[in-house]
């Protein structure tokens, strides 16, 4: 699985930045936004200053989206398909609608495909074998995961706009104390800009490897200026070097 948020820096973060049953089984990863992009953006259209302007006073105000869906159908307005049916992303032909099971599931609940789960979710299995039914939400939004969640992962088809909430639980960067096999993950918060760590599951690249996401390292290192770096509390806890590196939250990095 690849991750989408945040860019772990040394100094100051810069802009980075109609088909019937049954339809396809679902894709158990999806693409998140790459480390450079600290926050994620809008469209490259919404690039411009006078837009980013717009987008920021909207977010501000709580009304205007910070972005569109430009798929076959919008999640997010109101019946996007019509009775009996779900707008769901696909891998090939983006957002689309699908005919919707008989008994709709909910938020967490187990389903196997995409026309199982109610409106503005869908089936994936973010963090396990299992598969569950995930909000979804707009890349770039404030709020719209509540409390314990981001929009922090991008949907399958690469659409810009469409996303899924993640959950954000606080996680020891150093005793990497998350349950299951996962890893406490130094990422970016896509709300506060703030430096935030999370369980999600361990990346393959080693201590010294290049990476290209939050999550691509082994547990209890960070993708740091495109290298996974083992994070320490002091110098006892580099294998070579030393306690020396500071992201700009101050979590330590051997260097």
């Amino acid at each position: 699985m690849c991750v989408v948020v945040v860019a772990i820096t040394t100094g100051c973060n810069p802009d980075h930045v109609d088909l019937d049953l049954p339809p396809p089984p679902p894709v158990d990863s999806g693409t998140w936004t790459p480390v450079d992009a600290f926050v994620p953006r809008p469209p490259d259209a919404g690039r411009d200053a006078g837009v980013d302007a717009a987008v920021d006073a909207g977010r501000d105000a709580g009304s205007a989206p910070v972005c569109r869906v430009v798929g076959g159908c919008d999640p997010f307005e109101r019946d996007p398909c019509g009775a009996n049916r779900t707008c769901i992303s696909d891998a090939t032909m983006g957002t689309r609608c699908v005919s919707s099971a008989f008994t709709l599931r909910g938020e967490g609940e187990s389903c196997t495909v995409d026309n199982q789960c109610a409106e503005r979710l869908e089936c994936r299995g973010l963090f396990s074998d299992a598969f569950e039914c995930v909000r979804q939400c707009r890349i770039g939004s404030v709020g719209e995961c509540g409390a314990a969640g981001r929009c922090l992962m991008q949907a399958r088809t690469g659409e810009t706009c469409l996303g899924l909430c993640v959950p954000v639980n606080d996680c020891d960067l150093l005793t990497q104390d998350c349950p299951g096999g996962r890893a406490c993950v130094l990422l970016g918060d896509p709300e506060s800009e703030d430096e935030i760590a999370t369980c999600l599951p361990p990346g393959a690249a080693a201590v010294g490897q290049s990476c290209a996401w939050a999550d691509s390292c082994v547990r209890g290192a960070a993708c740091i200026g495109g290298t996974c770096r083992q994070l320490c509390g002091d110098s006892l806890d580099c294998t070579t070097g030393t306690c020396s590196g500071r992201t700009v939250s101050g979590v330590g990095y051997c260097r």
